[in-house]
């Protein structure tokens, strides 16, 4: 799932601080990770900047430029773990 401002994005974030192409959510070996485009703000779990796909699981936070996120459960798919949790971070 492709995450960013730009309308073309699976996952729209109307919001200055993500990148039109911000980052993605993929599934591989049955596990979700999330991984940074070369973002101007960069993607953070749980406070750490995304470098290469990193593995998120339950009660993690996920964070797109100023875009906060939280998984919920291992057994929410990708579209409900996002949608409606974003939430923009006090600067």
């Amino acid at each position: 799932m492709a995450i960013g401002s730009d309308p073309s994005n699976e996952l729209v974030i109307d919001e200055p601080t993500v990148s039109r192409r911000h980052a993605e959510v993929i599934r591989r070996s049955g596990v979700f990770q999330v991984r940074d485009l070369r973002s101007t703000n960069g993607t953070l779990v749980n406070g750490n900047r995304v470098d290469a796909p990193v593995p998120i699981e339950a009660g993690d936070e996920i964070r797109f430029g100023g875009v906060r996120f939280a998984r919920c459960t291992r057994a929410d798919s990708v579209r409900e773990l996002i949608d409606g949790y974003g939430e923009p971070l006090d600067t």
